[in-house]
């Protein structure tokens, strides 16, 4: 376990209440993304299967489970990301969150992030 201001070269430690985590995966791993308007599908802070499932709709239930309205995230749509074996995640509860054990998913590149859903 990582102690806040052991989260080097990122500055996520407010987002995160702790312990933050930190894991290289072994292999792929399933993760989603609420996003829109201006907001990317595509990006380094993404959420669990669980905590979606959890949140079970798109908009203000995201926004307020994985404290989204810090950046803007309109959360309007929801994308199934896979992150490939070798990333390094942070995961931790979501800071402000108000779903208790809403879990979120950062990593400092998102070059190597797949799609699950086709163009």
């Amino acid at each position: 376990m990582l102690g806040l201001s052991e989260v080097v070269g990122c500055n996520v430690a407010g987002q995160f209440t702790e312990p933050i985590s930190k894991m290289i995966l072994e292999r792929d791993l399933p993760a989603f993304r609420f996003f829109g308007e201006g907001v990317g599908a595509i990006g380094r802070w993404l959420t669990t299967l669980g905590t979606a499932l959890r949140i079970g709709d798109l908009g203000k239930p995201a926004i307020d489970a994985l404290n989204l309205l810090v950046t803007g995230n309109p959360a309007t749509s929801l994308a199934p990301l896979l992150l490939p074996a070798g990333t390094t995640i942070y995961f931790g509860q979501v800071a402000g969150s108000t779903l208790p054990g809403a879990v979120q998913v950062f990593i400092q590149t998102a070059s190597g992030i797949l799609s699950l859903v086709a163009p």
